[in-house]
C-alpha cells in the first residue's frame, strides 16, 4: 500500500497549500489511523487491512452522521458526510 500512502503524502501537501483545511485534517486523520495501526502490528499493515480501515472509518462516520440527523445537529453530520467523501477517494471503486 505504499502508492496509497504516498498518496495520502502527496494529498496533504496538496490541502496544505491549498489550504483545504477540512480536507487536510481528514487526511491527517487516516495517516494517523494508519500509522496507529502498523505501530499496532509493529510491522506495516498490509493492503487489505489498510483497506478494512478505511471501510471501517467510512462506516463510523456514516453512523455518526445518522446520530447527528437524529439529534438535530445538521452542521455536525455534514461534517462527518464531507470527511465520508474525502476516505471514501483512498478506496476501490465500487462496482455498480
Amino acid at each position: 500500500m505504499v502508492q496509497l500512502r504516498e498518496r495520502l503524502v502527496e494529498d496533504q501537501k496538496e490541502a496544505m497549500r491549498a489550504k483545504a483545511a477540512e480536507r487536510l485534517s481528514t487526511i491527517r486523520m487516516i495517516r494517523s489511523e494508519i500509522l496507529n495501526k502498523d505501530k499496532e502490528k509493529g510491522d506495516e499493515t498490509s493492503d487489505g487491512d489498510v483497506l478494512k480501515l478505511l471501510q471501517s472509518m467510512v462506516k463510523r462516520r456514516e453512523e455518526a452522521a445518522e446520530q447527528y440527523d437524529k439529534g438535530e445537529r445538521p452542521e455536525l453530520a455534514a461534517k462527518e458526510r464531507e470527511e465520508i467523501l474525502v476516505v471514501k477517494e483512498y478506496l476501490p471503486a465500487q462496482m455498480g
